[in-house]
């Protein structure tokens, strides 16, 4: 069912590859989206470079500024290479919103040959990333997120038709779809498939904890432990 609603989200809907390592968000200034406030249907939005060390989230059609023929993203992902003379080497994710990227959502940090990794959620302290997101039954394609009150679960064991998966985002209380991810394929044809995040009613109010945790997701995915 999960993967007969996201057929609308076709290789024409996918402009560019998903940067291997670059993640954050950017709101626009002033804001053209509350998540907060619920949606009445699905949207779609885009992950677009930005630049040359980011990727943006663009927002969809109906939601961007008037005055903008090309709208403004919503979200910014930056990523960096932590290099420690003392830890393991590893990447940083940082996701930020408003237009020049002053508000900080969160980060998270994965080394690249060791298990350590932490995560960040806007002013709180940092903790370890196993605490917040879980494999469910040691699968690399299934994932558990618990910050808070806040609960998602990500099943990414679906394929999609060019070698991408689909990873579907449901609310544990009902098995109900918030949102679906579908990344820019490890070897694609080029161009490249631009990533997609659709998102449904039901999970705008969770938005800036549905990106973080498809990012932290998707890093899980490529780093493959």
């Amino acid at each position: 069912m999960i993967i007969d609603e996201t057929e609308s989200i076709t290789r024409q809907d996918r402009k560019s590859t998903l940067p291997g390592y670059t993640t954050s968000f950017i709101s626009a200034d002033p804001p053209s989206y509350t998540p907060t406030v619920r949606q009445p249907s699905p949207l779609t939005y885009r992950f677009t470079e930005w630049g040359t060390d980011h990727i943006a989230l663009m927002p969809p059609t109906e939601l961007r500024h008037p005055q903008t023929s090309a709208g403004r993203p919503l979200y910014h992902v930056t990523t960096a290479l932590k290099i420690h003379p003392l830890t393991p080497i590893s990447y940083v994710t940082k996701v930020s919103k408003g237009a020049e990227g002053e508000e900080v959502l969160g980060s998270f940090e994965m080394s690249l040959y060791h298990k350590r990794a932490a995560v960040t959620v806007g002013t709180d302290r940092p903790q370890r990333l196993a605490n917040v997101l879980q494999s469910i039954e040691g699968s690399k394609k299934h994932w558990t997120w618990r910050y808070t009150t806040t609960h998602l679960v990500w099943d990414c064991r679906s394929p999609g038709p060019d070698g991408a998966p689909v990873c579907t985002c449901l609310d544990p209380n009902n098995n109900k779809p918030l949102a679906v991810f579908i990344p820019t394929p490890t070897d694609p044809d080029y161009p490249a498939p631009e990533a997609v995040l659709k998102v449904y009613p039901e999970g705008h109010h969770v938005l800036d904890h549905i990106l973080l945790s498809a990012l932290a997701v998707e890093r899980k995915r490529m780093l493959a432990f």
